[in-house]
């Protein structure tokens, strides 16, 4: 009867044993779970904001964009205004190497004198004209992203 008691102290100490080691597992199964729960809606909060920022971002380059394509519209309308003030300087210039050489040919001095110097004053305001649209264009240029930059010509 000894032995059975002793058996049954054994069994009943192992028993409490192992009734603490499962009441230990479960509190840490219980804290893991919390630290889990609390991980996870830290996720979800940060996912969130992500989410409401790359809205923002999305809509700010999609007004970046707008933007870009307008400055490059813009750029196309200075590139033909230039052109068409390089051609008109041109053509002044033509005109006024006519016009010396008529000068030339006829000696006629004083009423071409005047023309002349009308002529090359003029042709020193296209020039100017065609400078300042060119220095323009250049500073919308310069004011383009790097890749813009590539696309947009010689500039």
């Amino acid at each position: 009867m000894k032995h059975i008691q002793q058996q049954l102290q054994e069994v009943q100490a192992s028993m409490g044993a192992a009734k603490v080691r499962s009441e230990g597992e479960v509190a840490a199964w219980q804290a893991i779970f919390a630290d889990a729960r609390e991980a996870s809606e830290r996720v979800a909060k940060k996912h969130a904001a992500q989410k409401v920022q790359k809205q923002e971002l999305e809509l700010e380059a999609k007004h970046l964009q707008e933007l870009l394509e307008d400055v490059s519209e813009e750029i196309k309308k200075l590139h033909t205004v230039q052109s068409g003030l390089e051609g008109e300087r041109l053509q002044a210039t033509e005109r006024v190497r006519g016009e010396l050489a008529r000068i030339e040919a006829h000696g006629r001095h004083g009423q071409l004198e005047a023309e002349l110097v009308c002529a090359r004053r003029r042709v020193e305001e296209l020039r100017m004209e065609c400078e300042s649209e060119r220095r323009r264009c250049c500073k919308l240029v310069a004011d383009l992203p790097p890749a813009e930059q590539r696309t947009s010509g010689r500039y």
